[in-house]
């Protein structure tokens, strides 16, 4: 290939090889191929999977964890405060959680879905939400008043990925909560 180089103050045509490579290392390169592959797969092919099940263990582990709860009821609405902890049993990676939607049932009764903001948290750590689920439903709203011992549902429906992984998840969490 030829290609214009300037020489001593003029333009001329001096062959230039744009092959880099010596003889010498296009045979080692020759002579090697199949070892340096066969190499190069056995150190990239077991990350991968590794890399690949962390992500799989991190989403997989993602759940709620119910913390706290509080309640205040009337005759005409009653209101639940939680605090809801999202954290991975597994997690080797840091996990994202995108748009989560929680939802609330007391004693069977709906409270409605919140959103949650998205977040990502580190292994051994969690990302916090404190959220209040109101109803306006007065027979709801006197049953809840009526009782000192609820039982609590949370659940959480969000996007979640780790590494190469990502799946929607459902989880819940539920404790019997008593209220003085």
């Amino acid at each position: 290939m030829l290609i214009m180089r300037k020489a001593r103050g003029s333009i001329a045509r001096v062959p230039v090889s744009t092959d880099t490579l010596t003889s010498s290392t296009r045979e080692t390169l020759r002579r090697y191929r199949v070892p340096l592959v066969i190499l190069f797969v056995l150190i990239v092919t077991p990350a991968s999977i590794t890399y690949y099940e962390l992500g799989l263990n991190s989403v997989n582990g993602t759940h709620p964890e119910l913390v706290t709860a509080s309640k205040t009821a009337n005759s005409t609405a009653a209101t639940f405060y939680v605090t809801i902890h999202v954290w991975s049993w597994a997690g080797s990676l840091d996990t994202q959680v995108n748009e989560p939607l929680f939802s609330l049932t007391v004693d069977n009764l709906p409270f409605g879905t919140r959103v949650g903001s998205s977040g990502t948290f580190s292994p051994n750590n969690f990302i916090s939400y404190t959220i209040a689920f109101k109803t306006a439903d007065s027979s709801i709203a006197q049953e809840i008043r009526n009782s000192d011992t609820n039982y609590i549902v949370v659940q959480i429906s969000a996007d979640v990925s780790a590494g190469w992984y990502h799946a929607s998840l459902t989880k819940s969490d539920s404790h019997i909560w008593t209220f003085s």
